[in-house]
């Protein structure tokens, strides 16, 4: 059988650099996808460490492979699993901001940025009262953070048909206002 290392030149031309720079001292770690027989690969995470004898020359490489395919296709199906969410709220005609459970923004579509007036990056992890706020239309009376009635009663809530958002330039929006 042939070792992993002889099936492409590319991977061979990795590992002798690697295996260079290790013996010139530097801790080495990468990965790499393997040919292991016929058609079938696997992902590696390739370690090489030097060891220094007492006047500070590499005396030996100790050098570590690990099988992580496993862990390479959770990554890329985690991967895949949120670029169809973004692609999915993107897509969504209406303002959708998502929070964690402390009420933290994590997510928001364009429709959410161009009416909060802040992009995804300047609203991520502040809370909603940060972003914009929320009153009645009629007596602009100023309403709750939504997030502390969606914790509380853990189904959707509907705040009314009056209200009114304020972003962060002022400008003003009817809204209907629900939450989950």
């Amino acid at each position: 059988t042939c070792s992993w290392w002889t099936y492409s030149e590319e991977v061979q031309q990795r590992l002798k650099e690697a295996l260079k720079n290790a013996a010139s001292g530097e801790n080495i770690r990468y990965e790499e996808k393997i040919q292991i027989h016929g058609d079938s690969f696997i992902w590696i995470s390739l370690s090489i460490q030097p060891v220094f004898d007492n006047h500070g020359h590499v005396k030996y490489l100790i050098t570590e492979a690990r099988d992580i395919s496993d862990l390479k296709s959770i990554t890329d199906a985690h991967r895949e699993s949120e670029n169809n969410l973004r692609i999915t709220l993107d897509s969504i005609g209406d303002a959708v901001i998502a929070t964690d459970d402390s009420g933290s923004i994590t997510r928001m579509n364009p429709v959410a940025e161009d009416l909060t007036g802040y992009t995804l990056d300047e609203a991520t992890g502040l809370e909603l009262t940060e972003v914009y706020t929320l009153h009645e239309a009629n007596t602009r009376e100023p309403l709750s953070n939504p997030f502390n009635k969606i914790m509380q009663h853990g189904k959707i809530i509907d705040i009314g048909k009056t209200t009114v958002m304020t972003s962060k330039l002022g400008d003003e929006y009817l809204i209907a206002n629900s939450g989950t």
